[in-house]
């Protein structure tokens, strides 16, 4: 008791409250130490047992109203305490929503002088507004904030420069492409597309319409971006991401797009002539009707690719894959498809005349309709592929793989199928006036069903047996 009583006397001249406590517990400590002493004074000397039994009574008393009390002042004080908290904790929370609108109000005041500075006539205000622009956006929490921003710049890029002259415009007029963006442009362009950027994420960039002729973004983060009708002529997107951009007839021609991500983009309508798609990756893009003459797509990944009515025509697709890719309708005329995966493409009523096809995959292709004129098919796989009707005329089959091949119909006039395999071809109604069939796996029986042999030249001689 007379120790508690010290330690609560130094908190006493430290914390008034503990005065009270303290004053108390003195009293009791007075009474304790009396108490004791007429014990002591018992133990010396004979006392009646109801009075030693009274003292030690009075003893337990005393030390329980001493922790009684000492329990009460301490709910006491930790009741104040937490008043005391939650008086500090509000006042903080106030402070903090102060200092929240004071920062809004000066990111706000900030936003609306940069928005001001773009509107300038010297670029380095406008270049300062920018950058403005772009570090409140960084700052802001709210994502409303960012969008605002987003908006702001992209609407800038889309006013700043004259209109596109579009598809028909002469490249020999545009200037070079290291100059053809002004600096306000670039800067604005390299905000928006960074890969650390605030606007990378979940945000639609509308640059719809924009003239970014020459435009460098290689490594540029566009993903999802809207990009439609926009005027990216000579522009550099090597590896860039691209990934459900919208880009459906843009003005592509002679981009380079080298090791570029264009998954699932939308490029229907666009033109890409003459553009450099090498290994880029196209898989499950929308490339219908969309123009790629001349194009370079060489071991670019197009698996899902829809070409649909596309022009593809003088295009370098060697040793693309594009397995299960619908071309109907395509334009493949003097395409360079050596060593292409083409197995199960949709080709029917495609045109592939003059194609090179050296070594490439047919097998179960779908080619009903297509014209394949003068087509170069050498050692190339047309297993179980689907030719009716298809216009072979002066085509090379030459070591062709045919077997099983549905050729009814089909134009083979002037065709050479010197050491091709045809065994289990149909040939029912097949023009073969002049064909060369010299070392053709095929049977007489198989030729019967032709329409014309007239003038072919190494027929079988006999009806079971084919030529060797």
């Amino acid at each position: 008791m007379v120790a508690i009583a010290l330690g609560v006397a130094d908190l006493a001249g430290v914390f008034p409250f503990y005065r009270g406590l303290w004053e108390a517990l003195s009293i009791l400590g007075a009474l304790y130490a009396k108490v004791q002493g007429e014990m002591l004074a018992c133990a010396t000397a004979t006392c009646p047992p109801d009075v030693s039994g009274a003292f030690k009574q009075l003893q337990s008393l005393v030390l329980g109203a001493g922790g009684a009390l000492t329990l009460y002042y301490l709910a006491k004080r930790s009741h104040a305490l937490q008043k005391t908290a939650e008086a500090n904790l509000a006042a903080i929370e106030k402070r903090t929503e102060e200092l929240a609108m004071t920062r809004r109000d000066h990111l706000s005041k900030r936003f609306s002088e940069s928005v001001k500075q773009l509107g300038d006539d010297k670029l380095a205000i406008r270049l300062g507004g920018i950058a403005g622009l772009a570090a409140v956006a960084q700052e802001t929490n709210a994502k409303a904030d960012q969008v605002i921003v987003c908006d702001v710049l992209c609407a800038y890029v889309r006013m700043e420069r004259p209109k596109a002259e579009g598809p028909d415009a002469s490249p020999s007029d545009d200037p070079p492409r290291e100059t053809a963006l002004p600096e306000d442009i670039k800067s604005i362009l390299s905000v928006l597309s960074a890969r650390s950027s605030a606007f990378t994420a979940g945000f639609r960039r509308d640059l719809s319409g924009a003239d970014l002729r020459g435009a460098n973004l290689v490594g540029a983060d566009l993903s999802g971006a809207d990009l439609r009708v926009a005027n990216l002529l000579g522009a550099d997107l090597s590896l860039a991401n691209l990934n459900q951009a919208n880009l459906s007839d843009a003005y592509l021609s002679g981009v380079y797009l080298f090791n570029a991500n264009l998954s699932e983009a939308d490029l229907s309508g666009t033109n890409l002539n003459w553009a450099d798609l090498s290994k880029a990756d196209l898989s499950k893009a929308d490339l219908s009707k969309a123009d790629l003459s001349g194009a370079n797509l060489s071991e670019a990944k197009v698996m899902g690719i829809n070409l649909r009515g596309s022009n593809l025509s003088g295009a370098d697709l060697s040793e693309a894959n594009l397995s299960g890719a619908d071309l109907r309708k395509a334009n493949l005329s003097g395409a360079n498809l050596s060593q292409a995966n083409l197995s199960g493409v949709r080709l029917s009523n495609a045109n592939l005349s003059k194609a090179y096809l050296l070594l490439a995959n047919l097998n179960w292709a779908n080619l009903f309709g297509a014209n394949m004129r003068e087509v170069d098919l050498r050692n190339a796989y047309l297993l179980l592929a689907n030719l009716n009707w298809v216009d072979l005329f002066g085509a090379d089959l030459s070591l062709a793989d045919l077997r099983e091949a549905n050729l009814s119909g089909a134009n083979m006039m002037k065709i050479d199928l010197r050491g091709a395999n045809l065994s289990g071809t149909n040939l029912n109604w097949v023009d073969l006036s002049k064909a060369n069939l010299t070392g053709a796996k095929v049977t007489r029986e198989q030729l019967e069903a032709a329409e014309s042999l007239e003038g072919a030249i190494g027929l079988p001689e006999s009806t079971d047996s084919p030529a060797s």
